[in-house]
């Protein structure tokens, strides 16, 4: 019997497997490989960027939390446990962080605000710094024609980004494993936990 899964769900697991295949290749140091060299192009000049820039790079990270918080953001598979040990982590990792939102007390739900930094590509990376800066912002009106400002900061190295998405991995595992009945997925599933997704951020040199 295969694992029952709606439309949503379907393309949130399908994003998932896409990443995990280009961590693998990563892992796997496919661009090393002689099957890469072998390979055939349409389009050459992208063949020759891929060893530059690597299959884990800066960009990996945008489809990574794309795939992660952003599709399924009308689903709730983030559980409350993930959501307070994930949201405490970057509390933990992060270099500067600053919130005026009234929902952000006591805590900061960065993963509300990661989420809309990433959909509206609110997101800078500093090179020299090797820091990613994730930016939130609304504009809220009133009956009287008041104008409240909110915003969102948070500074991250690439360094600890590797370990907020080995968080939502973790998450949205748990999320399908809680959805598998006894004759679904029996194999699958237990492989696929044990992935890891290593992230090598580079320099492009064109």
């Amino acid at each position: 019997m295969p694992l029952n899964l709606n439309i949503e769900e379907n393309i949130i697991l399908q994003s998932y497997s896409t990443i995990v295949l280009l961590a693998e290749l990563q892992n796997n140091n496919f661009l090393s490989s002689k099957y890469f060299k072998n390979l055939k192009f349409k389009n050459t000049s992208i063949k020759k960027l891929l060893p530059q820039i690597s299959i884990g790079n800066i960009g990996t990270v945008f489809i990574s939390l794309y795939s992660l918080l952003a599709i399924p953001k009308e689903l709730d598979y983030i559980n409350p446990v993930h959501r307070k040990t994930i949201n405490a982590k970057i509390d933990n990792l992060c270099t500067y962080t600053k919130s005026n939102y009234s929902k952000d007390k006591p805590y900061i739900d960065h993963i509300r605000h990661i989420r809309n930094a990433i959909s509206h590509m609110n997101v800078n990376f500093i090179n020299s710094d090797s820091l990613f800066i994730f930016n939130d912002k609304k504009v809220k009106y009133n009956k009287k024609s008041r104008t409240r400002i909110f915003t969102y900061t948070l500074k991250i190295s690439n360094t600890h980004i590797e370990s907020i998405i080995n968080l939502l991995q973790e998450n949205i595992l748990d999320y399908f494993k809680a959805k598998q009945t006894p004759n679904s997925w029996l194999l699958f599933l237990p492989l696929f936990s044990t992935l890891n997704f290593m992230l090598i951020l580079v320099q492009i040199a064109i």
